[in-house]
């Protein structure tokens, strides 16, 4: 997933659409495990290359560069580019049932059209479900501010593993009140656990 960052201000009408997305999944894929950064970053020097893609402690690397992973010690392991590369795109008219169906995730929910963040497979599936799709705009996307209020201070890092950028965290009797960066879905996410949420301010579109 995007990177959250802090923004105030109301939105503007966005401009006209951007292009078309792609999704040609590229030259086949492989996978690498790696414990940390520092590994990360010993396995890029020995290669003389950087990883296509990154998840968590998952490293892709084109196919041709399987046996210097295996000579810098590494099991490399053939990857699906259509379950493992990830797009960012806009989707035009679609509702909570279609992204569903597709898996995608929901992003931001603009009047225009929503960002929603899939695998390409996920993405195809929308596509094919007749859902109008282009590429985000600028800086796109871009977090809601949030307010959450935890009823139990352990919460707080419960909430930074979904993902939520946390801006500031203070205690509050035995819970906790936090502000930070969070996307539609994890708000869903933290609603779904009992925490209340109160969106702060909406993050403005970048004009085109």
């Amino acid at each position: 997933a995007a990177a959250c960052q802090k923004h105030m201000g109301s939105a503007p009408t966005p401009g006209p659409a951007p292009g078309p997305v792609d999704l040609n999944p590229g030259p086949p894929l492989v996978a690498v495990q790696v414990m940390d950064a520092q590994e990360a970053g010993l396995l890029v020097q020995a290669v003389g290359a950087q990883p296509v893609a990154g998840m968590g402690g998952t490293l892709l690397f084109p196919a041709t560069l399987a046996d210097r992973l295996r000579g810098a010690g590494f099991n490399p392991q053939q990857a699906d580019p259509g379950q493992v590369l990830t797009r960012v795109v806009r989707a035009y008219g679609v509702g909570d049932a279609a992204v569903g169906a597709a898996g995608v995730r929901v992003l931001r929910k603009r009047p225009q059209y929503w960002l929603v963040e899939g695998t390409l497979d996920q993405v195809r599936r929308l596509q094919a479900a007749g859902v109008r799709l282009s590429q985000p705009g600028r800086n796109e996307p871009l977090p809601l501010e949030v307010r959450v209020t935890l009823p139990a201070a352990g919460d707080v890092q419960r909430v930074n593993q979904m993902g939520v950028d946390i801006f500031n965290a203070q205690a509050s009797g035995t819970g906790a009140v936090l502000t930070g960066g969070a996307y539609e879905w994890q708000i869903e996410a933290m609603t779904a656990a009992g925490y209340t949420v109160e969106r702060i301010s909406t993050v403005p579109a970048t004009p085109e």
